[in-house]
């Protein structure tokens, strides 16, 4: 057998019987020189699939651990400041300090901005 036939071995016992049968079966793989994990699951009571219900049978993905959704909901948080403070940043490069300020905030009928080094320079640095 091949590491990906014996990674799928694993993944059908761990799915019938989760726990200690994939640990007795890495067990046995740790201490032996020749691996065979169909027979090893076999010879501790584990049905294994055929080769055949291996191609037919529906694949069911396991549960997602809480920290997966946990880091994709900070990752989502950073890329939506990440672009929402872009536009702050172009605004503050491109265009002239509005007259009578001196944050940079238009006022008015102002555009806000402050070093006024026009859009070839602005583009130049946000893409760095």
């Amino acid at each position: 057998m091949n590491a990906a036939s014996d990674l799928e071995t694993l993944e059908v016992v761990r799915a019938q019987h989760p726990g200690a049968a994939v640990d007795e079966v890495k067990n046995e793989k740790r201490h032996s020189s020749s691996f065979n994990s169909s027979s090893d699951a076999a010879t501790l009571g584990y049905e294994i699939p055929t080769a055949e219900e291996m191609q037919t049978l529906r694949r069911i993905s396991g549960k997602i651990p809480w920290a997966a959704y946990t880091i994709a909901f900070v990752e989502l948080c950073e890329r939506f400041s990440y672009y929402g403070t872009t536009a702050v940043f172009v605004n503050f490069i491109q265009q002239p300090l509005p007259p009578g300020s001196n944050t940079g905030a238009g006022k008015d009928d102002y555009q806000s901005g402050a070093l006024g080094m026009g859009q070839r320079a602005s583009t130049g640095l946000t893409l760095l």
